[in-house]
């Protein structure tokens, strides 16, 4: 009987310490290849939505903060993850929307993007991690450039705990949180 209470505690005490996992996998195709005998990989835009700005609390002239934020998050904050956590590869990315993914290596592209908010920063300050996390759900397309076939797909959410210094207890530290883990996701399936 003690150790089944030692093992709950344990449990416990690593569930509330953050020890939790960043993702969760919803459904996966399993690789066709080996994704990690990719020296480049070329990724296309995350599309957040433009749209969506005021579902974020961009409102009036705040809906440019919103632009910005998807478009440093698209050319500078996610291509620099991919650099850390991939280094030896080269990494490349679309420079707009408009613009498709290189056609060099493997190609990982995005569908079915969706930034969800769970609690509020307030809720945030108050009970920490525990107010739970937002999740950026997304749909992740790993492509061979040679040939065009698709070599595995994850549907995954991702949470908005961790992954960067940026705090999570404003949206821009979670939604930030949320990209790194998204590469962190990418570079474990591609080392």
């Amino acid at each position: 009987m003690n150790k089944r209470i030692a093992v709950l505690v344990l449990g416990l005490a690593l569930l509330g310490a953050g020890c939790t996992s960043y993702y969760t996998l919803i459904q996966e195709t399993p690789p066709s290849a080996a994704l990690n005998s990719f020296a480049t990989l070329s990724f296309g835009w995350i599309d957040f939505g433009e749209d969506k700005a005021k579902l974020y609390g961009f409102e009036g002239q705040e809906t440019g903060k919103w632009m910005e934020l998807i478009k440093e998050v698209n050319q500078k904050a996610f291509p620099q993850y991919l650099k850390e956590l991939l280094p030896g590869k080269t990494v490349l990315g679309a420079a707009s929307k408009s613009e498709p993914p290189k056609k060099e290596g493997l190609i990982v592209v995005f569908s079915d993007i969706s930034y969800n908010q769970r609690t509020s920063s307030a809720a945030q300050i108050m009970f920490g991690a525990s107010a739970g996390s937002d999740s950026l759900d997304a749909t992740v397309h790993f492509i061979d450039a040679a040939s065009g076939q698709e070599l595995a797909v994850s549907k995954i959410s991702l949470t908005t705990q961790a992954g960067t210094a940026y705090s999570q207890y404003t949206f821009e530290g979670r939604f930030n949180n949320a990209v790194y883990n998204l590469a962190r996701f990418i570079s474990e399936k591609v080392q």
